[in-house]
């Protein structure tokens, strides 16, 4: 769980920041395949940057697993879905549209997507234990308020 030491240490860095929100969409645009490259690397894709560049143009890349291939594309749309909210406004800080953008970005991935998970899990190499099922609800609705303050 996020911090508030950590998110109050954000608060006050983006004070030195002018807000331009068109730069920030536009930079984000242009950002868009490095970050979901070093998004899917991190989740253990094995698609290189020039691979996910030319799959993101329309062009298939042989050698790779299809469900590699999927995972990018899921990524695309969700980003894709991401920018649309914010240029139409409809984007919130909310769990229903944090659960619209993991439908696509975990669409056919996991055994369900779109909705905080309902069974426990754990993470491969680390002793670290996510918070049980049951409790994500008070910690989504708990950070939010931190970040809102």
């Amino acid at each position: 769980m996020i911090k508030a030491d950590e998110i109050n240490k954000l608060k006050t860095v983006s004070q030195y920041y002018k807000k331009d929100e068109k730069y920030s969409l536009y930079m984000a645009k242009k950002d868009k395949i490095d970050f979901i490259y070093n998004t899917s690397s991190l989740e253990g894709n094995a698609m290189t940057f020039p691979e996910v560049q030319t799959l993101l143009e329309g062009i298939t890349v042989g050698g790779h697993k299809l469900s590699d291939e999927q995972h990018i594309l899921n990524q695309n749309r969700s980003v894709d879905l991401l920018f649309s909210m914010i240029e139409d406004s409809s984007f919130s800080l909310s769990k229903e549209t944090l659960c619209l953008l993991h439908a696509e970005v975990a669409k056919e991935e996991a055994l369900s997507w779109g909705v905080f998970r309902d069974a426990s899990v754990n993470i491969g190499g680390t002793d670290y234990l996510p918070p049980k099922a049951t409790k994500l609800d008070n910690i989504f609705i708990a950070t939010i308020k931190i970040i809102e303050t």
